[in-house]
């Protein structure tokens, strides 16, 4: 972790290992430039189970120059880092609609400033986003910062993720603030990472394994991994990862920039998988990228076999030369699984179809395929307000909004009301219209 902002990294690793994770023996490991890491770890790896990075960049800096010789795990950067950092610039009196940013999509964050009704008309953002490998990526950002906010129609303040920019821009006196993790995220990262350390062990119980490659698209000419593109179906591509891996209860550690494993039980696999006829992830991975995705599970009572089976159906899957799924057991079974269609309008496709679905509804077209994904998984498309907000895991504010959304424009439509209880208002059973 970084030397400096003790209080939004170290302080809180220490208040979570010195209550929660008393159980777990610690090494902190100090850099003042993320470059520094690689050197930190080289040669160290093996004295511990897992290491943990503070930050997202230099996780990516460290496993671009030195392999993984045992799980890695980082404090990923979410959506509620960027809502405290517009909160918190709200109650500094920034103009909120000029802002720059780093590391968030910008269609993610017109979604958030859609979301909190900010007027598209006043909305002039900027954001920076590229390959964060790069050795000189936090200087290239405190610069595209810096650049912005001196202009004389640039911004009022800057929001980042790195620490070292917020650094950079401390000493330059540029306006920022550091959109930080939370105790929550912190918290959920060393969950993963003990629950790593958990089921690596031999206990007896079935483990699985799922090994992710990320290929490339189909109509691949040159792809710069500075490129934003790239970018941005990366950080796409790690939000389903996380996502999927929460639905299984399992825990993740990245490959390189194309490759995941995620360890969970066979139980888990097997609930959302339908005993292995299909695979919700590969189906979710499909639909958002045009890359060809090969995946790989294997399940055991022994970690070190199911780690063994998951790269056997890895490779069997890669051979395959198409997305798809290979699962391998311990009894020799072995499965195929490939992408199920989906049954949008002629030709348009998944992404398509959302996209059409946004237009009319004003709402996200990532949102959109969170919806749908969901509509699948709990094979019912009636929800209400506060079933819809547990499904996505968002608020019930905003899944009434969108609810509203829906149904205004023709895509829901309510069908009777819940009653809990002698007292409080029935609430609203509506029923989604959306393709799946």
């Amino acid at each position: 972790m970084p030397t400096k902002h003790r209080e939004v990294y170290y302080d809180k690793f220490r208040e979570l290992f010195g209550h929660e994770f008393a159980d777990i023996d610690t090494e902190y490991v100090f850099y003042d430039s993320y470059k520094e890491a690689p050197g930190l770890l080289d040669g160290k790896q093996k004295k511990y189970d897992v290491v943990v990075f503070a930050c997202a960049e230099a996780y990516r800096f460290t496993i671009s120059r030195l392999k993984a010789e045992i799980p890695w795990f980082y404090v990923p950067v979410t959506d509620a880092s960027l809502y405290r950092g517009l909160l918190l610039a709200q109650r500094t009196g920034w103009d909120l609609g000029r802002l720059s940013f780093d590391t968030y999509e910008e269609s993610v964050l017109r979604e958030v400033y859609d979301e909190l009704k900010y007027p598209e008309k006043k909305l002039h953002i900027k954001c920076y986003l590229a390959n964060s490998s790069n050795p000189d990526h936090e200087l290239n950002v405190y610069n595209f910062h810096r650049n912005h906010y001196a202009d004389a129609d640039g911004c009022s303040g800057c929001i980042t993720s790195l620490s070292g920019c917020a650094t950079l821009m401390e000493t330059a006196n540029v306006p920022h603030i550091l959109a930080h993790p939370s105790l929550d995220e912190i918290r959920e990262c060393v969950r993963n990472a003990k629950g790593w350390i958990l089921s690596a062990m031999d206990t007896g119980s079935n483990i699985a394994v799922v090994s992710v490659d990320i290929g490339l698209p189909p109509d691949y000419i040159v792809i710069d991994d500075s490129d934003f593109g790239a970018s941005a179906t990366r950080l796409k591509v790690m939000e389903i990862i996380y996502r999927y891996a929460a639905n299984v209860s399992g825990a993740v550690f990245e490959i390189g920039s194309s490759g995941y494993v995620i360890v969970t039980t066979a139980e888990s696999i097997k609930k959302t998988s339908d005993n292995f006829r299909h695979c919700e992830l590969l189906d979710w991975l499909t639909r958002e990228c045009t890359n060809v995705i090969s995946i790989g599970i294997g399940s055991s009572v022994s970690a070190s076999n199911a780690v063994r089976l998951s790269k056997s159906a890895l490779r069997k899957c890669m051979a395959l030369g198409k997305s798809g799924s290979v699962v391998m057991l311990d009894d020799k079974s072995i499965y195929t699984i490939e992408a199920r269609k989906t049954s949008e309008e002629g030709k348009c496709g998944m992404i398509s179809y959302c996209e059409k679905v946004a237009a009319k509804t004003n709402i996200g077209v990532e949102t959109i395929a969170r919806v749908i994904t969901t509509l699948s998984r709990e094979h019912t498309k009636c929800f209400t307000a506060k079933s819809l907000a547990d499904a996505l895991s968002i608020s019930r504010r905003r899944a009434s909004r969108l609810l509203e959304c829906l149904e205004m424009a023709g895509y829901a439509t309510t069908t009777g009301k819940e009653f809990c209880g002698k007292k409080g208002r029935p609430s609203r059973i509506v029923e989604i219209l959306l393709n799946t």
